[in-house]
């Protein structure tokens, strides 16, 4: 099985186009919720979402560059943090800022942060979901790679 999963990891690396050099990834921010890094934002996005100062927060060096974006840290709680950002995904929705944004059917899916250590799972926000596949790829010392298609 590891074998398998360590095939299909390369195979998954060598299409998705953010790995590789010459993609977006380096002009992205990451973006985080309480913390933890759950994706990235394009400057595009993160030109919108700044206007939303009392959802999203750009988070700046020295000399003023935006090195990450967060949630609001005075949004504490999982409810709190999916109404938020559902709100001003509808907003954004409404005004027709995204062209993504127009087949989104009102479905959500859940981001959470998974504490190996602690044994627990952490669950951070509820977010739009688009209709897309999404490999998923995890390593475990006792079985090596682990891979999943959702």
């Amino acid at each position: 099985m590891a074998q398998w999963s360590t095939a299909v990891l390369r195979l998954i690396q060598k299409l998705n186009n953010f790995l590789r050099p010459g993609s977006s990834k380096l002009s992205c921010q990451p973006f985080l919720v309480d913390g933890v890094q759950v994706g990235y934002i394009s400057p595009q996005i993160s030109s919108y979402l700044s206007s939303y100062s009392d959802v999203f927060c750009m988070v700046k060096s020295n000399d003023g560059e935006i090195v990450q974006m967060t949630l609001n840290p005075k949004i504490k709680t999982f409810l709190e943090r999916t109404e938020k950002v559902a709100e001003v995904m509808m907003e954004l929705r409404q005004k027709d800022a995204f062209s993504t944004l127009r087949g989104w059917r009102d479905e959500v899916y859940w981001v959470y942060c998974s504490m190996v250590y602690m044994s627990m799972v952490i669950l951070l926000i509820k977010v739009e979901r688009c209709s897309c596949g999404w490999p998923g790829e995890a390593h475990q010392n006792k079985l090596g790679p682990v891979n999943w298609i959702n």
